[in-house]
């Protein structure tokens, strides 16, 4: 009995290791999801430092990193949430048609198509080219997604207006 417990401890060790070091690309993290759950691999991310990285490949609009944030997404605390959020309407001017498929799998137009909330130059910015990449999506099967953006986006805009008077 002693040595099967410490057969299985040992095993324990060696998976949860693994685990820990081989979140470094878009398919370990949906094994991980597949295998451990959405908590436990967003937690594994955080602990390693492979978090910042997740967030920084995400806003650089790599289909196959935004393709992770739909399993992410819904078993995120607030933080992660919002860093999700943030790099997926990072990621629009860079991929829009891929973005805009996200949208109702587990990630929300109101969520992602919206300007930060400073009143800057660089807010005013990030809208018109948001504003430009998703307007370029001409895919009709994308329609729907397209007109809720751009609707948050110009709700945003009147936004911006007002705290501008």
């Amino acid at each position: 009995m002693r040595r099967f417990s410490c057969v299985v401890v040992a095993f324990l060790s060696i998976s949860t290791c693994a685990f820990a070091t081989s979140l470094t690309a878009p398919g370990d993290i949906r094994q991980a999801v597949s295998s451990n759950g959405a908590v436990a691999t967003i937690d594994m991310l955080k602990k390693n430092d492979s978090w910042k990285r997740l967030v920084e490949e995400i806003q650089d609009g790599k289909t196959a990193w935004l393709k992770v944030v739909p399993l992410l997404r819904p078993a995120a605390d607030e933080a992660a949430a919002d860093d999700l959020d943030k790099a997926v309407g990072q990621a629009i001017k860079r991929n829009p048609s891929t973005v805009l498929r996200m949208i109702g799998q587990g990630v929300s137009a109101e969520n992602i198509c919206k300007e930060p909330l400073e009143k800057t130059a660089a807010s005013y910015q990030f809208r018109a080219e948001t504003e430009k990449a998703v307007r370029r999506v001409r895919d009709h099967s994308l329609k729907e997604q397209r007109e809720k953006c751009l609707r948050e986006l110009y709700l945003g805009r009147g936004n911006m207006h007002a705290a501008a008077e």
